[in-house]
């Protein structure tokens, strides 16, 4: 199988994003170190994912160049909207799916707790589970593991790299703040 990525440039560094031939994104990163670094990153987790070769492109289809935008957009403070369909969600469980549904409604500037997000994908007592979910989202910014923070109202449990600073920073050009 064949998947497309793409390097861009957003307010908190460079981000990548890959598709497959059906239009479909089935990974986005943060930003890491180096541009080497996210290629790298990309292509080996794409490996995982059973995709034999990677093309790095800056030719989008259309909806690519949509889903790009919006993320972009989402960084600069602007409300964006994510269509569900847009995305390859076939790699994830049901109650996963679940959770980033629910994530997805969260509104811009707003957080909820794993805790609330987990009554919310009706779960009783499943902050944990939803951590799970956080911690392994494919779409970052798209589902906005961001805006899901830790019992005490504190940003907490996030992986991308810078951590939890960069949770903070995207929460902080999302309330306007920046």
């Amino acid at each position: 199988m064949n998947a497309f990525a793409n390097l861009f440039s957003t307010p908190i560094g460079k981000m990548a994003f890959a598709w497959n031939e059906n239009n479909k994104v089935v990974l986005i990163l943060l930003p890491q170190e180096s541009d080497e670094e996210i290629r790298a990153s990309m292509e080996k987790r794409l490996l995982k994912k059973k995709f034999s070769n990677v093309k790095w492109t800056n030719k989008l289809p259309k909806q690519m160049f949509q889903v790009q935008r919006s993320i972009i957009s989402t960084l600069n403070g602007k409300k964006s909207n994510f269509s569900w369909e847009d995305f390859h969600w076939l790699e994830t469980t049901e109650f996963f799916r679940s959770v980033y549904k629910k994530a997805m409604s969260i509104p811009m500037g707003k957080t909820l707790t794993y805790g609330e997000l987990s009554l919310k994908a009706g779960l009783k007592n499943g902050a944990r589970a939803v951590g799970q979910a956080m911690a392994r989202n494919p779409y970052p910014i798209v589902v906005p593991c961001h805006r899901v923070w830790g019992h005490n109202k504190k940003a907490v449990g996030f992986s991308a790299f810078g951590g939890v600073d960069t949770k903070t920073k995207i929460m902080q050009i999302e309330q306007g703040s920046h």
